[in-house]
């Protein structure tokens, strides 16, 4: 059975480019050449940013890695919201006042929320899919990300931002439970995941930020009439 072969617009070989590839990981000691999905689909490269194409962890995983307080504080400030904010809300109700009423912030919120998910899975799942294309399973999850791809460059980027964001997603705990709610499994889940740390592959950020985008967009469809936003910034934040 002959070879598939495609234009070279549409699909380049990757196994040749980790020769010849322009993207190079910064690391003084073993700098080693990577290959991003736009390289082998040429026709994705437009819908990348020269930010992203270039972008470096290596500053910003120092940082984090040299806060590692950060982490520890911000669990100890989520489980004490869960419960003293549940005990704040009981009070409320025992006075008379009920939930706190949030207005429309609860919506642009996880709008918000649901537009970077969603831009997120864009990046990560192409390049996890990607891998598939030349790699054999072992190595998509085991190779070290920088030699794998999404170590630096546009997966590499919202790799990192999607694991920092996680300290962003304490602000959504807070409105389900000054709203008198309890924080679903999927909250619970996201945050933990998002606390691991980089080593391990691409399917873990694949299956932890392509989820959360469409409960998260659902969200402002559960807020009172009153106080929705108008259907069309809906619309333009959550896709």
């Amino acid at each position: 059975m002959p070879a598939l072969s495609f234009p070279p617009w549409l699909w380049q070989d990757p196994t040749p480019l980790y020769k010849t590839s322009q993207y190079i990981t910064r690391d003084p000691v073993n700098p080693r050449r990577f290959v991003q999905v736009f390289q082998s689909i040429p026709a994705l490269e437009p819908l990348y940013t020269e930010f992203e194409k270039n972008f470096n962890v290596k500053e910003p995983y120092r940082i984090i890695r040299d806060n590692t307080w950060l982490p520890i504080i911000a669990t100890i400030l989520y489980l004490s919201f869960v419960i003293e904010g549940k005990k704040y809300v009981e009070r409320r109700k025992l006075e008379g006042k009920g939930p706190v009423n949030l207005g429309r912030f609860p919506a642009f919120w996880n709008a918000f929320l649901a537009s970077f998910s969603i831009l997120g899975a864009l990046r990560v799942v192409p390049h996890f899919l990607f891998m598939f294309t030349h790699k054999e399973f072992k190595m998509t999850v085991c190779e070290a990300p920088d030699t794998a791809g999404y170590g630096d460059g546009a997966a590499g980027m919202w790799v990192m931002l999607f694991t920092v964001s996680k300290l962003f997603e304490l602000v959504d705990t807070m409105i389900l439970v000054l709203k008198g709610k309890d924080p679903m499994f999927l909250h619970w889940y996201v945050w933990e995941g998002g606390e691991g740390g980089r080593e391990g592959g691409t399917e873990i950020r694949h299956f932890t930020n392509a989820p959360p985008s469409l409960p998260l967009f659902l969200f402002p469809t559960q807020v009172p009439p009153r106080d929705r936003p108008p259907l069309h910034l809906v619309l333009l934040l959550g896709p």
